[in-house]
């Protein structure tokens, strides 16, 4: 069995990892990501998750019927 690429990114709480061959049906619709060059990932030097979803293209090829926010309750 071959085994994917991953990219680890120590933060605060730990790894991140991006495992290639699961995400590589996702990448059209990925807005940020971690980019392969010279046999290594490099994420995104940005604060948050090194990964963002682009929900308009989502939206566009009508695979997202909306989207929804929730948010803690004020106390």
């Amino acid at each position: 069995m071959k085994m994917g690429k991953i990219a680890r990114q120590k933060t605060e709480n730990g790894l991140i990892e991006y495992h290639q061959p699961i995400m590589e049906a996702l990448v059209p619709y990925m807005e940020r990501m971690p980019e392969a060059k010279e046999g290594r990932f490099y994420l995104p030097d940005e604060p948050g998750t090194p990964m963002r979803m682009n929900f308009e293209r989502f939206k566009k090829d009508r695979l997202l019927k909306e989207i929804v926010y929730r948010y803690a309750a004020a106390q």
